[in-house]
């Protein structure tokens, strides 16, 4: 309901071999995979020293929390959310430290996510905790989304991460340089746009809003401003924008005027910096933000690079002198990092696992730019950020275990690793680079508490040599030139390039820019960067100049525009002690049923109530519903679980229906009748996804049982049973999709669904639907084809519910046999990135023109033919400013007069998931 609970949470995600161990206090249960025992006995520390210590700065309310440590995934993330109230860890540290730090990963989540914790606990007041005590947790979530909004959420908690820590976001340059960049670019966006954000338009996200104002609020007006502000929002004090009149009522500031201030705090300081001087490379776009990143120099003048915007996806490109020519799309990934040398482009690439969400790989791939060939080396393995070395003989790459243990690897072509060099524990490497000579690689290592050094191994030998000690600074995105390493280090707010000269054995300075350079080398005496902007990543010629840096080991993380506060904790991840826990099994089923959440669901006729369960691993959801028909005015009560914890998934429904009316042609009269059934069930979910697509395949198989009872007895109607089978297959084979792509250039989806009794009713329908997207005349254009075909039995003893696509405009018709075609052009019309009262904003406005055309055969008739055309416009929104929906207004014309009086159609498509 708010963005900490719009997360990728995967039902069924774990392997079934895995086994699981806990924490368990009064206040919190940590639960981590057997060989976590470390981590989870720090991440438990840190989230009892917060208890402690700084809770009470959001509150004093309580309520014991269940935190799973996630150690199968390639990616950095975390959450913590309501509906169940739970948070996952992602323990996958990130490899580009300059936008989340390079602090022990598992100590940054658990800083961060568990201050998500206690805002919860301590927003459930007032009119939240009534829709809580009605709707459940998701009423407590709906309404904390409609009190406090979700740059609250995120803003305070990285306004923690900096409290708690040498390394949160408000010490890291690149973090602060979102609304700066806005600021230099001259480009003054309203509010409600840096809310929403655009299609067209570069905006700053809800966290980095959310810590200007968060920061600026602490800063200003005390420790207790947020908390009393939030409460008194999250209690719904003042019903109509209660946290504007919380920050009127604690600040003595309309918000406007509260916002303003902030801003211009940061803005004053922002104009006192020197001017940059640069030479731009590459150019901007109108209604349309493009980067460039990772470039590296070629033996013949050229710079590759990675090429990315809202209107295409990822690419390798090449550029000289201005002229660009495209080379590969970048295979999807995690992490679109990727080393290039002599021809020769590598890179990781996600490989999911084929059954379990949470399961990944990441293995590397090498492309030749003149052959265009790709050879994957690795198969199912963890490895990040390869480097090819000069000769294009041998491969460093970054390992990182599910047991949380880094090393360099060394590998041939085929993938042998040559030589293994383990990192020490809590110590990560990344971004390994050949030397010039290829006789060593140079390495950047973190240790626990994030501070960064660079190493140098001998490859032949493994012979560690430290060429810049560890120190309270972030590196990355080295580049080997000669004897030359550059790389990008932050420097007393700036991400600014460095280099070491090893003939020399120096470190200098070379450039600094407003908003960071990321990733240099040296062109025609010059040095070439990509250089942040509100317009994306442009690559830039940069004055430079190699300035010794004497002091290697100088702590340049310092909190950025704001002094530290009165109460100073950032020592704690270098002091935590984290000894005095009992760890004991946890059983996977634990606590299975776990009802959390009342949801209504109106689409009228139907009025509908479920309640939701489901365990803390993801492995069992159940659901109870009732729900009430208006026509026809039955009552109907239903259950249903799946257990997403074996390869296979079972599941089980059933439903009971009182009291159902229908027309009774014997006795010219409505009868009433219960229908009841139950379904068992096999489904099976397969992700092969790789390279360039997603692919997703989907097998479901139930049997079925449906009981008819007649309420009347005179009009001698018998009582009826129905026993059938339901198959159903799907399968989805799409590309990759750019920001302002509304539909993909390419993709197809295909669904067969067959049912038959196995009684003596003896009655069948088989459905088959596609749909297949081709690129269009612009590349935010989409055309795409629909076809349907579906064909039944004649006896009608059993009639199975309705799913054909009909052709737009008509109302539903049942033939024994129906097929279907539609034609499908979609094109952006305009972004307005406008909206009234933080209620709607709209984003983009989308028109469609179709063609349908649904062929109707009843056996021994003519053959009757549905076709239409038409057009329709959609509107997409944000409502309170972060829930996405959208609406449709469809014009069809149809070319079938025979069945309805009018030929035209006018029909509005309402949104029905705003709750």
């Amino acid at each position: 309901m708010c963005s900490q609970t719009l997360t990728a949470q995967v039902f069924g995600g774990n392997p079934s071999s895995l086994k699981w161990k806990q924490i368990n206090t009064d206040s919190f249960r940590i639960i981590f995979p057997k060989g976590l025992d470390s981590t989870a006995l720090n991440v438990a520390s840190l989230v009892q020293f917060q208890q402690r210590n700084i809770a009470k700065t959001m509150g004093a309310k309580q309520r014991k929390v269940n935190i799973v440590l996630q150690n199968q995934i390639t990616y950095s993330n975390g959450y913590v959310g309501l509906a169940p109230f739970r948070s996952e860890f992602y323990l996958m540290p990130p490899m580009d430290v300059t936008q989340l730090g390079a602090q022990n990963w598992a100590d940054n989540l658990a800083i961060h996510e568990y201050r998500h914790v206690e805002q919860y606990n301590n927003f459930d007041v007032g009119l939240s905790h009534a829709f809580k005590i009605v709707f459940g947790e998701n009423g407590q979530a709906f309404a904390n989304a409609l009190a406090v909004p979700d740059w609250f959420f995120e803003g305070d908690a990285v306004y923690n991460e900096t409290l708690l820590s040498k390394q949160g976001r408000g010490r890291v340059p690149y973090f602060m340089n979102a609304f700066k960049a806005l600021y230099l670019g001259d480009k003054h966006y309203n509010y409600q746009k840096i809310r929403n954000g655009s299609y067209v338009d570069y905006v700053p996200n809800w966290y980095n809003l959310g810590y200007i104002l968060v920061d600026y609020g602490y800063q200003k007006y005390g420790t207790d401003f947020w908390k009393n502000v939030t409460h008194d929002a999250a209690a719904f004090k003042g019903l109509f924008y209660p946290l504007q009149k919380g920050i009127k009522k604690y600040s003595g500031l309309s918000f406007n005027d509260f916002k303003d201030s902030a801003f211009n705090y940061y803005q004053q300081q922002w104009a006192k910096e020197p001017k940059d001087s640069l030479q731009y490379l590459t150019k901007t776009e109108k209604k349309n933000v493009v980067s460039y990143q990772y470039p590296y120099p070629t033996g013949n003048g050229n710079i590759i690079a990675l090429k990315s915007d809202y209107k295409h996806v990822s690419m390798f490109v090449k550029l000289k002198n201005g002229v660009e020519k495209a080379i590969a799309v970048r295979p999807i990934s995690n992490d679109d990092y990727f080393s290039y040398n002599n021809g020769k482009i590598i890179y990781s690439k996600l490989k999911p696992n084929v059954r379990w969400g949470y399961k990944e790989s990441s293995d590397i791939e090498l492309f030749d730019i003149d052959t265009k060939q790709k050879t994957t080396i690795t198969h199912n393995q963890r490895y990040f950020t390869p480097d090819i070395s000069h000769n294009g003989k041998l491969i460093a790459a970054v390992s990182f275990t599910t047991n949380q243990q880094s090393s360099i690897d060394l590998l041939d072509l085929k993938g042998n690793i040559i030589k293994h060099i383990s990192a020490q524990q809590n110590h990560v490497y990344s971004y390994p680079k050949f030397s010039d000579d290829d006789k060593s690689v140079f390495v950047v290592e973190r240790n626990k508490v994030g501070e960064m050094a660079i190493q140098q191994f001998d490859v032949a030998s493994g012979d560690e040599k430290n060429i810049r000690p560890f120190g309270n600074r972030l590196i990355g995105f080295p580049v080997v030139q000669n004897d030359t390493l550059f790389f990008t280090c932050s420097s007393n707010g700036y991400d600014a390039s460095w280099a070491y000269v090893s003939a020399e054995n120096k470190v200098y300075r070379l450039a600094k820019t407003q908003l960071g350079i990321y990733q240099s080398f040296i062109k025609n005496d010059t040095l070439v960067g990509s250089v942040f902007s509100a317009d994306g990543y442009r690559l830039a010629k940069i004055k430079s100049f190699f300035q010794p840096v004497e002091n290697l080991e100088a702590d340049t993380l310092v909190r950025l525009y704001h002094d530290a506060p009165k109460h100073d904790y950032s020592y704690v991840l270098a002091n935590i002690d984290s000894t005095n826990y009992t760890i004991t099994n946890y059983p996977k089923l634990h606590h299975p049923i776990n009802f959390h959440s009342l949801q209504p669901d109106f689409e009228d006729p139907n009025y509908n109530f479920t309640l939701y369960g489901e365990n803390v691993l993801n492995t069992l959801q159940t659901n109870v519903s009732y729900t009430y028909n208006r026509i026809e005015n039955y009552h109907e009560v239903g259950v249903g679980s799946v257990y997403g914890g074996s390869f296979i998934e079972p599941f089980i429904n059933g439903n009971y229906i009182f009291d159902r009316t229908a027309y009774s042609t014997k006795g010219k009269q409505n009868v009433h009748f219960s229908d009841a059934g139950w379904q068992f069930g096999l489904q099976l979910p397969l992700n092969f996804s790789s390279g360039n697509f997603y692919k997703f395949f989907t097998y479901t198989t139930s049997f079925n049982q449906r009981f008819i009872h007649w309420n009347e007895n005179n009009l001698d109607l018998k009582n009826r049973s129905a026993n059938y089978l339901s198959n159903q297959i799907s399968f989805v084979n799409q590309s990759q999709q750019a920001l302002q792509q509304m539909y993909l250039r390419f993709a197809q989806s295909i669904s067969t669904l067959l049912r038959n009794t196995i009684d003596n009713n003896s009655a069948w329908q088989i459905l088959i639907k596609g749909s297949f997207y081709f690129p269009a005349i612009l590349p935010t254009h989409s055309f795409h084809v629909d076809l349907a075909w579906q064909k039944q039995d004649t006896l009608s003893r059993y009639a199975f519910s309705y799913n054909f696509p009909f052709s737009r405009g008509y109302d539903l018709y049942n033939f024994p046999e129906m097929w279907k075609f539609g034609l499908n052009y979609t094109l952006p019309v305009i972004s307005p990135d406008a909206g009234f009262g933080n209620l709607i904003y709209l984003k983009r406005i989308r028109a469609n023109v179709f063609y349908d055309n649904t062929f109707g055969k009843i056996p021994q008739e003519k053959t009757t033919n549905f076709a239409s055309f038409g057009a329709e416009v959609s509107f997409d929104l944000n409502v309170w400013n972060q829930q996405s929906t959208g609406f449709i207004i469809r014009y069809s014309r149809l070319l079938n007069n025979q069945i309805l009086s009018s030929r035209n159609r006018w029909e509005v498509i309402l949104p029905v998931n705003l709750f």
